[in-house]
């Protein structure tokens, strides 16, 4: 496995690191109807090389995705979606442990199949424009707006 030992550094071989936890997963998706999806990790990564038990580094401990909508016989779905990324650990240039808290984002998508095989995709993600990071310093985008036509043969 590797990691980058901070921020600054580049990625380097951990010489024991150990990750143990619990993965699930579920969908209901019947042709039209209501339709739903949730998925998760539960994860306990760290590094067990030298200096005792330390967290790797961008691994949260807690990961979930979930989806919910509804297909309509007509051609037309609409589809909201939620995920979850909890505390991260990072490493300072120092090599000092920084936490990058958690955040959820939610998303908003809705689909129309037009005939002879086009469609078109309107979707919002992260409609709360929640301000959130994945590494420091990275800040990820706001809200975003998709509009996407596309033929299938």
């Amino acid at each position: 496995m590797i990691q980058r030992p901070n921020r600054d550094a580049l990625y380097d071989n951990i010489e024991k690191a150990r990750i143990s936890g619990v993965e699930f997963w579920g969908e209901y998706r019947p042709q039209y109807g209501f339709f739903a999806r949730l998925n998760g990790t539960f994860l306990d990564a760290y590094n067990d090389s030298n200096a005792g038990k330390i967290d790797l580094a961008y691994v949260p401990a807690l990961s979930i995705y979930a989806e919910s909508g509804y297909r309509f016989s007509w051609g037309s779905e609409i589809r909201f979606a939620a995920e979850h990324r909890g505390d991260v650990t990072e490493f300072s240039g120092g090599g000092d442990a920084v936490t990058i808290p958690s955040h959820t984002i939610w998303d908003l998508f809705f689909r129309h199949e037009l005939d002879m095989g086009l469609g078109v995709t309107l979707q919002v993600e992260n409609l709360t424009d929640k301000n959130y990071y994945q590494e420091t310093g990275f800040e990820r985008p706001g809200r975003n707006f998709r509009i996407a036509v596309d033929y299938a043969l």
